[in-house]
């Protein structure tokens, strides 16, 4: 099954990993230090990983000099450990280590490249990687854990689909399909990929019932329906109306299908925490435009699901202009037939269960009108908590009911002691370049482009969708150019019109339409405000934005509270880089066309 002039690997890393030594026995690891220790070098393939680096990954709580004591007692356990069992033995220099010992992870990697050898590769997986290995009390291991586990799991199923989608054969791909759906019976491109292939075999009738099943679970555990898209195959295929299974409101916007989930473990935890607190009403993750606040809403609702039993719904508001129109979109997720009153808010409290629930209202900033009955709302149900996303925090009534606003930054980004490999390829910032990366271009290697790719993630900000677009640039340009061509200007933050994925919302193909967005909701006063202060470099204090930028304090807070400006705990101001590029386009513009703004802007730049 899987040829090789060795035999097979002694070591396998799916499931829970063990080592079968050269006379058979077998070694099934724990969760003790020398097993994590083997687990971290096996998954390095060989290369030499540094010293110090290990010791902050397995002891992070003590003293680098405690830290490196512990490690050389735990590798001479470890050489114990490989001898005892007659496997590869670890080797040592003064400052690193490596085991150079053939595993399944490496055979995996190694054949997922070749396209003849696709299916092997995908025969390696005997469960999911790297079980039994967990650490509660270590945070740093338990974040190592889980990104490579994240990282092996994607790349498992980019292969799955890459497979599946190069077969001629219907069946192969429904095949394939059916694998998937088993590891993950959620997974939207899986379902799609098996529907298509029901399709071209014509079973008709088994695609509705996959569809109708599909449709249930979402139902059930999320409280949404299906995408529109698979709505529409469905529709095309079967020539026949949607089933009743699929409930009513507004789709969550799909996933595309090279884009999995990455990071934002510390906010999903805060998140929880405050969804979980007593008297708590409403919720908002309040970020600016493609900073992946319905992404996380949509996992955050996977996660609070059970405290909601009641109902969970979710409602998209982009598209509505008025408060009416959101209320009745509301009422037709609650089931509501539509019906012309006065006072909708009577009939949707009558609509709510009497447990708990959950209403996610998505893209909320440009309906501020919306918070008023909203509270009535609130006060008429006392089961229900709501959850925002919104580039603006929303102008609650004075009243008791407890409101929360969570801010969304960038991904995290690699600081000054953490730009080699290993330790880089850990952050979620770098992390997203690489997996949207590697799907347009299948021999992208991280370590071979990591300084620009730092270079991008930072000049960025850690914005997932600017990371996204600039990543997927790379099947045409190398990362270095990507990184030049982002100095000073976001032209280059726009869809690749080659790329197949389906986008969460038609203005995510460019970076500019988004700022375009958050540009609209500005009052006058405030853009040209955040104009003038695209001059700052590395942030500015409120009397250095009244002195230069002729910026109140009103006026500043109200920039923070449409996700424009961060303020840290001393007091001091911040642009995001992305919006300070395209601020100081708009500032240098309004310049060029000799207008008030733009004979300003020299005495602004020579003040600052």
């Amino acid at each position: 099954m899987h040829p090789s002039p060795e035999g097979p690997p002694p070591l396998r890393l799916w499931g829970v990993p063990e080592a079968r030594g050269a006379d058979g026995a077998v070694l099934v690891f724990s969760a003790e230090r020398r097993c994590q220790l083997l687990a971290v070098l096996a998954l390095a393939g060989g290369a030499w990983v540094e010293r110090e680096r290990l010791a902050a990954l397995l002891w992070p709580e003590r003293s680098a000099t405690d830290a490196r004591r512990n490690l050389r007692k735990v590798v001479h356990d470890a050489h114990a450990l490989t001898e005892a069992h007659r496997l590869e033995g670890l080797e040592a220099q003064p400052h690193a280590l490596r085991w150079p010992v053939r595993s399944d992870v490496l055979a995996f990697r190694a054949q997922r490249e070749q396209p003849a050898e696709r299916a092997a590769a995908l025969a390696w997986r005997r469960g999911p990687p790297l079980q039994g290995l967990d650490d509660p009390h270590n945070g740093a291991f338990t974040d190592w854990l889980q990104a490579e586990r994240t990282r092996l799991e994607a790349a498992w199923r980019d292969t799955a689909l890459a497979l599946a989608e190069a077969q001629p054969d219907a069946s192969a791909r429904a095949a394939v399909a059916r694998r998937l759906l088993e590891i993950d019976p959620l997974d939207e491109a899986a379902l799609t990929l098996l529907l298509q292939a029901q399709a071209a075999l014509g079973h008709h009738a088994e695609l509705r019932a996959e569809y109708q099943r599909y449709a249930l679970r979402l139902a059930q555990e999320l409280g949404v329906e299906p995408a529109a898209a698979l709505r529409a195959l469905v529709h095309g295929a079967a020539g026949a109306a949607l089933p009743a299974t699929a409930p009513p409101p507004a789709a969550v916007p799909p996933s595309p299908p090279d884009d999995g989930f990455i990071g934002r473990r510390a906010e999903l935890a805060a998140l929880q925490a405050l969804l979980a607190e007593p008297g708590l009403r409403t919720l908002t993750l309040m970020g600016p435009g493609g900073v992946g606040k319905s992404r996380l809403a949509q996992q955050l609702l996977v996660r609070v699901a059970p405290r909601f039993p009641g109902a969970r719904h979710w409602v998209e508001l982009q598209d509505l202009q008025g408060e009416s129109a959101a209320l009745a979109r509301i009422g037709a997720a609650l089931g509501a037939a539509p019906r012309d009153t006065a006072d909708p808010v009577p009939l949707l409290a009558q609509l709510l269960p009497a447990q708990p629930c959950l209403l996610v209202l998505d893209n909320a900033e440009h309906l501020t009108a919306l918070a008023a009955p909203l509270q009535r709302l609130l006060q008429a149900a006392p089961q229900l908590v709501l959850l925002l996303t919104s580039r603006q925090r929303l102008p609650w009534p004075a009243d008791s009911l407890r409101h929360a606003v969570q801010p969304l930054a960038g991904l995290a980004l690699p600081d000054e002691d953490s730009r080699d490999l290993e330790a880089a390829s850990s952050f979620d910032a770098v992390r997203l370049f690489e997996r949207c990366a590697l799907a347009v271009q299948r021999d992208f290697q991280l370590q071979r482009h990591l300084a620009a790719v730092l270079a991008i993630v930072e000049a960025v900000g850690g914005l997932p969708l600017a990371i996204t677009l600039a990543a997927r640039w790379v099947r045409l340009l190398p990362p270095e150019q990507v990184a030049l061509d982002l100095q000073g200007s976001i032209d280059l933050l726009e869809r690749d019109p080659a790329t197949a994925a389906p986008l969460a919302r038609p203005e995510h193909a460019s970076l500019r339409a988004v700022l375009d967005g958050t540009w609209a909701l500005l009052a006058p006063q405030e853009r040209t405000a955040l104009a003038a202060l695209s001059v700052f470099q590395g942030g500015f204090t409120p009397a250095a934005a009244r002195a230069v930028a002729g910026c109140s304090l009103p006026l500043l807070s109200s920039l923070v509270d449409k996700s424009l400006l961060a303020v840290d705990e001393d007091g001091r101001f911040e642009l995001h880089p992305v919006v300070a590029t395209d601020a100081g386009a708009r500032l240098a513009a309004q310049a060029d066309s000799g207008g008030q703004p733009g004979v300003a802007l020299a005495s602004m730049r020579q003040r600052h």
